[in-house]
């Protein structure tokens, strides 16, 4: 079965140190994590979220949150959850192509 092999992807390089990974379906994966500050004004500030549809392929998206992210929670196909320093929870309503911030900064 295809759910129990584990197989190595490929990330795009920005310095990251990711912390948590989590996913709706093998198709659908997300990681979080944060940005060194060398490569923190390219995407942004110091929050990254990558999100895969195909497992072949990243995208980084824009975090509301300039706060390194720490772990995140999959709640079906269209919610995703963040938390990070400083309090920060965020929320995607729309499988991760856009969060909104709940609290912090």
């Amino acid at each position: 079965m295809d759910a129990f092999r584990w197989q190595p992807l490929t990330l795009p390089d920005a310095g990251q140190k990711l912390f948590s990974v989590d996913l709706y379906d093998s198709n659908n994966v997300f990681v979080v994590g944060n940005i060194d500050a060398g490569h923190a004004e390219t995407i942004g500030g110091k929050a990254l979220i990558l999100k895969t549809e195909d497992g072949s392929s990243w995208a980084a998206v824009v975090s509301p949150s300039s706060q390194a992210l720490r772990a995140l929670t999959v709640a079906d196909a269209t919610t995703v959850f963040a938390v990070g320093d400083g309090q920060t929870i965020i929320r995607s309503r729309e499988g991760g192509l856009t969060w909104e911030r709940i609290r912090g900064s």
